[in-house]
């Protein structure tokens, strides 16, 4: 749906400014503290996705997380704890049209954030698990 939130406005009788000014309510009062769009990537075209795991320094974890979130092929960031037999605290997915994309972009990612080559892995998707949506207050919207 190009325009979602005119969607929804419209299904409620309000504009979108209503919709915005009450999820910054929701926000605020910190009952609501994100949305966001699914993109059915393998629709669009995007067919291989690649979890680039590193090891990093705890002290440059958040600096670089800011530098992965710059790439519009990484759709997700996450930070994790490390294990004695998993040593990679900071997640990012890839998204993109063949795994040899993928490698390229984490060889990228990686040298734009001087990382060296042994401090990440990348890792393929074998298989998609089916994803449900929640639906809360959906009698509304």
């Amino acid at each position: 749906i190009p325009y979602p939130f005119a969607t929804m406005a419209a299904r409620l009788g309000v504009s979108t400014e209503d919709i915005f000014t009450w999820l910054q309510e929701m926000g605020a009062m910190g009952i609501m503290r994100r949305y966001a769009a699914i993109l059915q990537h393998r629709n669009a075209g995007f067919t291989a996705n690649g979890m680039v795991v590193w090891q990093l320094p705890e002290e440059q974890v958040d600096a670089l997380a800011e530098g992965a979130a710059a790439y519009t092929a990484i759709s997700h960031i996450y930070r994790r704890p490390t294990y004695p037999d998993w040593p990679y605290n900071l997640f990012t997915m890839i998204h993109a049209h063949s795994q040899e994309e993928c490698r390229a972009l984490a060889d990228e990612l990686a040298a734009a954030l001087g990382v060296p080559p042994q401090r990440y892995r990348l890792l393929f998707s074998t298989r998609e698990f089916k994803k449900a949506r929640v639906q809360y207050f959906s009698e509304y919207c």
